[in-house]
């Protein structure tokens, strides 16, 4: 989902940064999506591994440069983390998604969409 959301947002003439198209992490744009989170996420001894401290920082850099955020449900914990930090820089943030359940933190989105075929019909 999220590398179809990226596509059709290029297409759309918006410059789109994707944490699967992260330089550290290249071979994650060709792999499937769901793969890659599941060896990311079983990683032993993240917090030793540099390519962590890479990432995390080339996300962040990413955030500060970004007019607007988009969280994509379902998402993760890092992904929550990260939208929160968007909040916090006073960015858009956009939540593309049903969530499970009631969340009152999700009152930090600016714009909602149950789905991404709702999103893009509001992209001119």
């Amino acid at each position: 989902m999220v590398l179809s959301l990226v596509k059709a947002l290029r297409q759309k003439g918006q410059k789109v940064l994707s944490f699967f198209e992260n330089p550290y992490n290249s071979d994650a744009a060709n792999d499937d999506p769901e793969e890659v989170m599941k060896k990311w996420e079983a990683m032993p001894n993240w917090q030793q591994e540099k390519i962590v401290k890479q990432i995390f920082e080339e996300d962040m850099r990413c955030i500060r440069k970004s007019d607007a955020v988009i969280l994509l449900l379902p998402a993760g914990i890092s992904a929550h983390v990260e939208i929160g930090f968007a909040h916090g820089l006073n960015k858009k943030c956009i939540l593309i998604g049903k969530p499970e359940k009631t969340e009152s933190a999700y009152m930090i989105f600016d714009e909602t969409y149950d789905a991404i075929k709702d999103f893009l019909k509001s992209i001119n």
